[in-house]
């Protein structure tokens, strides 16, 4: 579902402590990520979140450290 990200793994649930939720390994940039998506807002959203933290990464410069920050 998340385009063509390089997926090993991916879990989606939900409980009402964490909400709607997806955890996923992933490799971008030829880099392991390991992905935790909490309380999204919609069934989809999760899934839209994770094509816009590996778009962010993607074109991430290398060697430079980089915020992280909640995508809106």
């Amino acid at each position: 579902r998340a385009g063509d990200m390089n997926i090993g793994l991916q879990k989606t649930g939900f409980i009402n402590a964490a909400g709607r939720c997806l955890v996923m390994q992933a490799r971008v940039n030829n880099t392991p990520l390991l992905l935790v998506f909490l309380d999204s807002v919609g069934t989809q959203s999760r899934f839209a979140d994770a094509v816009r933290v590996r778009d962010w990464y993607e074109h991430m410069p290398s060697g430079e450290p980089q915020a992280i920050r909640r995508l809106m």
